[in-house]
């Protein structure tokens, strides 16, 4: 696989990140499958490292969720979506998105990404809404 097709697919990965987060997803893209649904994601952000966070969101996310109208994944802050069903989305992909297993984001990486996603609004630490669902139908 060239360095652009990996950036790509790290791309596209991002993109599902910001389309579903908070829609949920049982299995797509090969990830990891939970029989429980979101409830088995289910549990307060393990982190405080939101600047171990940035550096995981740099790297697999940040390409597509730029801001910019033309991006391949919207803006994830201001969405405040449940740490529950992001970490479901990222781990099971769903809609254009592949999986991020925990092979590739470490379950510590996971909750740091989510603390920094805390500092964008993009998360909440308590609860969450369906903000981000309207852009996956």
């Amino acid at each position: 696989m060239t360095r652009n097709t990996t950036l790509m697919m790290i791309c596209l990965s991002g993109l599902s990140l910001g389309i579903a987060a908070c829609g949920g997803s049982s299995t797509s893209g090969g990830g990891e499958s939970s029989s429980g649904g979101e409830a088995s994601y289910e549990g307060p952000i393990a982190s405080t490292d939101a600047a171990g966070g940035q550096a995981v969101y740099e790297t697999y996310c940040s390409s597509c969720h730029t801001g910019a109208a033309d991006a391949r994944g919207p803006a994830l802050n201001d969405r405040h979506c449940s740490a529950a069903s992001i970490r479901q989305r990222t781990r099971e992909g769903g809609e254009h998105m592949p999986a991020f297993p925990e092979s590739r984001i470490s379950a510590t990486d996971m909750e740091s990404l989510l603390a920094y996603m805390v500092t964008l609004n993009a998360a909440d630490s308590v609860g969450g809404t369906d903000a981000m669902r309207a852009d996956a139908d």
